[in-house]
């Protein structure tokens, strides 16, 4: 079997064995991430806290009672039905709110918009918390490619070895040959082992972000190089994040906290019913005696003290509504600049990858003309073993390009969130 067989033999044997293990997508890893997350519990709180928050403001239009009572003794009392000096009140007051002046309509929706603050901003949280399971995933693609690699490198050393082997016994070649490609046997195992290490590690760190077993046999899906559309480059693609959804909720509490403020110059109206027992009652006549008593009617309340401070208020809340705007600016300025940064690294890894298929071609060419001239006698089993490292390295860098440009189309796309 020739090297060039036997290699494409080993790279047939990878991708089975790829395809007959488990898989795991980013999208897959991203889903369990974030559920498994503590900070997503936080959902379900915030969801606790604001149906408590309306049940409590719906209670306002329940009817009031107030119990209330005193004692007293007085120096003078008027000189009229038997008043005395000692006097008491036992009494209870039932009150009914027929209108508010939209106060308890004005904090609920308070509470609807600060509860849905506290939401977005644990989305955005979230989406940053994604951002950081995408790059633990690209680094475990980049250590997997390297050592799928570093074994057809390894093999195919373990095979120029064999070569050597027999050359010797057959007188073609000495012992200095095949130490020097033990050397290169040796460092390429080191490496192995040390890649296998951190790989291991960097499964141990997703598993413990996603809360789902890898196991040693675990290989991670390659994710798709599809490039983002170019409508996607638009002064509106920052919307699409979270962050605007916060901006929006910021905006909308400064409106509601305007509607508080105008609510306050409102009156209140209400009925209410009033009974006690106590001395003096109510008729002045017969006041000697403790009697029960009753009376009920019809109240306004109507506070003046709103008109004092409204608009200052007002402008507190302008002020607040200029500054969530500003950081709103901020935010899809940073977004763009950052697009355009990860738009120009894609366009460098593109050219990077093109120049990486052209060198690797050019080197496997070059090893392959070295390897007939070990073979014809004319080349030296060290200029051999240039051409095979030189030809790892450069595939070794079109894997880090590669997973570089899938890493930073993933980061347009988390930019973007598309």
């Amino acid at each position: 079997m020739t090297l060039k067989k036997l290699l494409m033999a080993v790279m047939f044997m990878s991708t089975w064995a790829v395809s007959a293990f488990s898989q795991v997508s980013l999208e897959e890893c991203r889903e369990k991430a974030l559920a498994n997350y503590p900070l997503a519990k936080r959902y379900g709180l915030i969801e606790q806290a604001q149906r408590f928050s309306l049940a409590e403001i719906a209670r306002s239009y329940l009817p009031r009672v107030n119990l209330s009572g005193r004692s007293t003794y007085q120096s003078e009392v008027t000189p009229m039905g038997g008043l005395t000096q000692d006097q008491f009140q036992l009494g209870f007051e039932l009150s009914q709110t027929l209108w508010d002046g939209g106060t308890s309509r004005a904090f609920k929706r308070a509470e609807l918009v600060s509860t849905e603050i506290e939401r977005k901003k644990l989305d955005t949280d979230m989406y940053a918390f994604a951002e950081r399971v995408d790059q633990v995933f690209f680094g475990i693609l980049l250590l997997q490619e390297r050592i799928r690699s570093n074994g057809i490198l390894q093999e195919e050393l373990r095979v120029n070895a064999d070569r050597i082997v027999a050359s010797i016994r057959n007188g073609v070649a000495v012992q200095s040959d095949l130490d020097a490609i033990s050397v290169e046997r040796i460092a390429a195992r080191q490496r192995d082992i040390e890649m296998q290490t951190d790989l291991s590690i960097s499964k141990d760190l997703l598993s413990a972000l996603t809360g789902m077993p890898l196991p040693p046999d675990t290989i991670l899906a390659m994710p798709d190089a599809a490039r983002p559309g170019l409508d996607s480059f638009d002064s509106g693609a920052s919307s699409r994040r979270p962050e605007s959804a916060l901006f929006d909720a910021q905006e909308a509490f400064s409106t509601s906290q305007e509607a508080l403020v105008n609510v306050a110059l409102m009156p209140r109206f209400s009925v209410f019913v009033q009974g006690g027992y106590g001395r003096p009652g109510l008729n002045a006549m017969d006041a000697g005696d403790a009697a029960a008593y009753w009376l009920g009617g019809f109240r306004m309340n109507w506070s003046l003290d709103g008109f004092y401070t409204r608009e200052d208020k007002l402008d507190t809340i302008g002020i607040s509504r200029l500054e969530v705007e500003n950081r709103r600016e901020v935010f899809s300025f940073n977004t763009d600049l950052s697009m355009r940064q990860k738009s120009a690294e894609i366009d460098k890894y593109v050219a990077l990858l093109t120049g990486d298929r052209e060198l690797i071609a050019l080197r496997t060419r070059m090893k392959q003309s070295a390897e007939v001239r070990v073979r014809n006698g004319t080349l030296t089993e060290a200029d051999l073993l240039q051409a095979i490292a030189a030809r790892n390295l450069a595939e070794q860098q079109m894997i880090l390009h590669e997973i570089q440009y899938r890493a930073a189309i993933y980061g347009l796309k988390h930019l973007i969130n598309q």
